[in-house]
């Protein structure tokens, strides 16, 4: 483990972050593989299932953009603490209830949910330093990565014979600790925070303070305009990897389950590794950049490829290259946005990426009726592949440029003194 990595574990509040990080995300894995599987099998409706699917989704396109409008104004405890309580309720009330107010209190929780990640963004930049934001982020992505990869499964065990009540009732109890851990958690905001949300009230509700703050940072700007280019077709690729194992492959169910707890362990290495590489902003942007392009090529691979081995290699490869993504980019967010408007921010774009899965999707699956999978997989994974090569010189010039402003900064502020 490096030096850092012990750094951040002996930081005692962001390992108490951490624990009810991690039992958040266990309750909320437990709720939403037990929600969908209950709604089939009480109405065996594929259209009622799907539009539990859907629930998400919608709730980030229409909740997601002011949901860090509300952290920024409350505070991320009382976030946190509001959003897990709303599912403990749900999760306590959906076995009793027909299947409209399942609907009803689903909608509810996934916009509560939309309260999480902006929260624990500005938690996590609350109890660690600016230096150890990377490792932190990686830590918290691996544990979500292993919570996935356990979730589905102790769920699948809970449910059998239960009617999901049991998954539903455990799901309840480890929002409580998540509650209780994060109300215990010795964190206050200062009177410095309070000032400037009360000079902010009026500007809240808009996204013009939140998206001015990306406008004007080069760097930011760059990895917000290079995401959402590389969302869209990435999630055309990844609406279809499925349909090609399942129609075009014929894997069982089994054999898919083994290829996708190979890809979440993939990218749960992949993750360190990442992290290790790219401490340097210069060298962090051109990670980003380049892990994201070879996941593209691990697309076009898995459209090309019709053995099996080949395959599922391919996937395993995408997501390695795929997990350098997520920690790289939260971090340097979190490096260059003051923290009262943090909140806002992460929403903002985590509204943009919605949106653009929304759009993307659909026309993916529309795509892949007149054309095969395969082909879908190798123009959308090709397209990925050369636009992040396009994109790779725009990355090291902004980093350059970053490395330059800082240098001559850090020179006045020395001839100053």
């Amino acid at each position: 483990m490096r030096t850092s990595y012990r750094q951040v574990m002996k930081n005692t509040l962001f390992v108490r972050v951490a624990f009810t990080k991690l039992s958040s995300q266990a309750g909320y894995a437990l709720f939403w593989f037990a929600i969908r599987l209950f709604v089939f099998d009480k109405t065996h409706s594929p259209l009622l299932y799907s539009l539990v699917v859907l629930l998400p989704t919608v709730a980030q396109v229409t909740f997601a953009p002011i949901a860090g409008w509300f952290v920024d104004t409350w505070g991320s405890k009382a976030s946190i603490i509001l959003s897990d309580s709303v599912r403990i309720l749900g999760a306590l009330a959906i076995p009793f209830l027909p299947i409209w107010g399942i609907l009803i209190v689903g909608l509810c929780v996934v916009i509560a949910d939309n309260l999480i990640s902006p929260a624990e963004s500005v938690l996590v930049s609350t109890v660690v330093v600016t230096g150890d934001f990377l490792e932190a982020n990686t830590i918290l992505s691996f544990s979500a990565r292993i919570v996935g990869l356990l979730g589905p499964i102790a769920a699948g065990i809970l449910m059998n014979g239960s009617n999901g009540k049991i998954v539903f009732f455990s799901s309840a109890a480890l929002c409580v600790l998540s509650v209780f851990f994060t109300a215990i958690l010795p964190i206050q905001r200062t009177s410095h925070d309070r000032k400037s949300h009360a000079e902010g009230s009026t500007s809240r509700l808009s996204w013009k303070s939140a998206w001015s703050t990306i406008f004007r940072d080069k760097v930011l700007t760059f990895v917000v305009v290079f995401i959402g280019m590389a969302q869209t077709v990435s999630m055309m690729s990844d609406a279809v990897v499925l349909t090609k194992f399942r129609g075009g492959l014929h894997f069982s169910s089994s054999l898919i389950g083994v290829v996708l707890s190979l890809g979440i362990l993939s990218s749960a290495i992949g993750l360190p590794i990442g992290t290790s590489l790219g401490k340097p902003l210069l060298r962090r942007l051109v990670l980003i950049v380049s892990g994201i392009g070879l996941s593209g090529m691990g697309f076009f691979l898995i459209g090309v490829f019709h053995s099996h081995i080949y395959t599922i290699l391919s996937y395993v490869f995408l997501d390695f290259f795929a997990a350098f993504g997520g920690p790289l980019i939260i971090s340097t967010i979190q490096e260059r946005v003051e923290i009262s408007i943090l909140g806002r921010v992460i929403g903002v774009i985590t509204s943009l990426v919605s949106v653009l899965s929304i759009l993307a999707i659909p026309m993916a699956g529309l795509w892949a009726t007149w054309v095969s999978p395969s082909d879908v997989l190798v123009i959308c994974g090709g397209t990925l592949f050369l636009l992040c090569m396009a994109f790779l010189p725009i990355a090291v010039v902004v980093g350059n440029h970053e490395v330059k402003h800082r240098a001559q900064h850090r020179i006045e502020n020395e001839k100053f003194l």
